[in-house]
């Protein structure tokens, strides 16, 4: 995997995750995994390592989903654990050529692949880890995972908690933080909710390793964007991350910079799109679009030449 170096995007059309409109003719400057300035001003590439040329092109945040599971299947015992590791990291691999750089864990098993992207061990997306997920006994989240937590009394982290009352509520929450979660889920009552000043996140409520997640991805870009609308839907995918992610406050796990948006003192995770997600977002669908994949000022595709 290459080293960070300081990188030049010239000739783009910038969406900056919140803004309706494009920023045309700008120049981002990336200095190792930060975007440190955006300008239309006067950019000597001789100071840069790589340049890439974005014209016609329009840059912009990567995606986020903001409600997946990494690794249910481990703890319910349908796969040996080391090939359910394999193929999960094999579809985070995909998820992030797919132009998702970040992904919001909503109850599984994550810490491990965390730390394994993070230190560019294996490619895939920046991980929020949740732990497991805790749900009252019945509830929505009674399940074989959390009955299987229970059997092996706590030998190994479960994807599902099962906790009754205040008490194991306080103590199941301590736990999640203990192991490195950033957040917290809590399997309540389902309520769907589609007011407009409700921010509205991107999330295929997938378990990675199921067969369909890169096609319930597409189908779901699509399916946002009919639903909520195009700038909506874009958003979702990218500046309301930012947002939402902000309130982890002192369990965020990446603090350095922001996710979801591209802007100085972003993270360098962004993609180069053939085609105008502004006008129309399922051209994020097809992956023969995002001409340029980038996380953390690595590049993990480029077909601009």
């Amino acid at each position: 995997m290459e080293k960070h170096r300081k990188k030049l995007i010239k000739n783009a059309a910038v969406f900056d995750g919140q803004r309706s409109g494009l920023a045309q003719g700008k120049k981002i400057v990336i200095e190792d995994d930060i975007v440190t300035e955006i300008t239309a001003g006067e950019v000597s590439e001789e100071n840069f390592d790589e340049v890439f040329d974005g014209t016609g092109m329009v840059a912009m945040p990567g995606m986020t989903d903001a409600h997946v599971h990494m690794g249910c299947l481990f703890a319910k015992g349908e796969f040996p654990v080391d090939y359910a590791t394999v193929l999960t990291v094999a579809k985070c691999k995909d998820a992030l050529m797919a132009g998702f750089t970040t992904f919001r864990d909503a109850g599984s098993v994550s810490e491990g692949l965390k730390l394994a992207f993070d230190e560019g061990v294996l490619p895939g997306p920046r991980i929020y880890p949740c732990g497991a997920y805790i749900s009252q006994t019945c509830g929505h989240g009674d399940s074989e995972y959390a009955h299987t937590y229970r059997d092996i009394q706590y030998r190994h982290p479960p994807s599902a908690v099962l906790a009754d009352g205040v008490p194991e509520i306080i103590r199941a929450v301590r736990e999640q933080f203990y192991r490195g979660a950033s957040h917290i889920k809590l399997m309540a009552t389902e309520i769907l909710n589609r007011h407009e000043d409700i921010r509205l996140l991107f999330g295929t409520d997938m378990m990675i390793t199921g067969p369909d997640y890169q096609v319930e991805q597409s189908e779901d870009i699509r399916y946002y964007e009919k639903r909520f609308g195009t700038m909506r839907a874009l958003r979702a995918l990218t500046g309301t991350a930012n947002e939402v992610f902000a309130l982890t406050t002192y369990q965020n796990p990446y603090p350095k910079g922001k996710i979801g948006v591209l802007e100085a003192g972003a993270f360098a995770d962004l993609l180069l799109v053939d085609g105008d997600p502004t006008k129309r977002v399922s051209v994020l669908a097809d992956t023969d679009h995002l001409r340029l994949i980038m996380k953390g000022g690595t590049v993990y595709k480029n077909t601009l030449c």
